[in-house]
């Protein structure tokens, strides 16, 4: 489930207040425009969201028409002064008040309440002027889900400001794994290279940890998935972890993880707990909130928690943790 970036609906209504400019006059305006909500706005079932645009350059619309539609139904009209309660198509009859602190500025809004779902979808707001003699409309998205959906998308911001740029660590990677220069890819491999076996590289599993720890805060990052191979591990590892033998990969033995493997997602916990996205993740999101003692997962295209570890005691640094399978290749965003 691919979602676009959403913003709160009430966060809309600061488009109207940052048009306090003057309106320009009549014989001033060459070309006017309509502006509306750059991002969908995300709402939930049963709240209210606010359609709101504005003239560039500031244009009074006191004396203008200026109407909504939704998929060619018309939801609010304003003409020159008045509003037409009777004209909105039967859907949202009663549902709508048209918000004109700024109108003598070009900035009107619409607000729409008890929201269904079938409120979904591209809206239009159109301005139609005589004096000056000008039509203009603005196309935004609204989308309307469950609580947690606009949660999710709160969520996915809130991640984003925490990300961090990860790069692999070459000392640690194990012989049949080949890493770019710069560290930001991975690619297993049957040629096993020689190298220096040093107490931090990995000789039994393919794995590879990265090359910053943490040991406090909130970190980000992505892992796009180039090849799937037979598999891949992607998380997080106790620096302590076993580089030599044959380790559980659990949180018991330092591991806190997602595999994947022919379609089959589990995660790494002790038993395994086999996990069901709704579609293939081919981008995984990890977060770590290490005082929170949480390390998730996510499909980042979608922002799907695939799996949590909640409450887990981080008492050690921790890194980044990447294993790969067959012919698996990875690459950090």
């Amino acid at each position: 489930m691919m979602v676009h970036p959403c913003l709160p609906g009430l966060l809309s209504l600061l488009v109207l207040c940052l048009y306090h400019e003057p309106p320009v006059s009549g014989a001033a305006v060459q070309s006017v425009e309509a502006v509306g909500p750059s991002q969908p706005i995300c709402d939930i079932v049963g709240g209210e969201t606010i359609l709101s645009c504005h003239l560039n350059p500031p244009v009074s619309a006191v004396e203008m028409e200026v109407y909504w539609e939704h998929q060619d139904a018309l939801v609010h009209l304003y003409d020159n002064g008045k509003e037409n309660a009777d004209k909105p198509y039967e859907q949202y009859k009663g549902r709508t008040k048209m918000i004109k602190k700024d109108i003598a500025n070009g900035g009107v809004a619409v607000s729409l309440t008890n929201l269904t779902r079938s409120d979904a979808g591209r809206y239009r707001c159109a301005f139609q002027s005589t004096t000056p003699d000008f039509e203009t409309f603005a196309e935004f998205e609204i989308q309307v889900a469950g609580a947690s959906a606009c949660d999710l998308e709160k969520e996915r911001d809130t991640l984003r400001k925490e990300k961090v740029m990860v790069t692999l660590d070459p000392d640690t990677a194990q012989p049949l794994l080949l890493l770019s220069e710069g560290g930001r890819r991975v690619k297993k491999t049957d040629t096993w290279t020689t190298l220096p076996d040093t107490p931090k590289r990995f000789t039994v599993y393919s794995c590879v940890l990265g090359s910053k720890g943490f040991t406090s805060g909130r970190h980000y990052w992505e892992v796009q998935l180039l090849q799937e191979g037979l598999g891949w591990d992607v998380g997080v590892a106790a620096e302590s972890v076993d580089r030599k033998g044959d380790f559980t990969q659990s949180p018991e033995g330092g591991v806190w993880a997602v595999w994947g493997w022919g379609g089959q997602y589990l995660a790494l916990t002790s038993p395994r707990t086999p996990l069901s996205p709704r579609e293939k993740p081919l981008k995984l999101g990890v977060y770590l909130d290490y005082e929170g003692g949480r390390l998730s997962l996510y499909n980042a295209d979608s922002m799907e928690l695939l799996y949590s570890f909640a409450q887990a005691p981080f008492t050690r640094r921790l890194f980044p943790y990447f294993c790969l399978w067959g012919e698996a290749e990875l690459r950090l965003e």
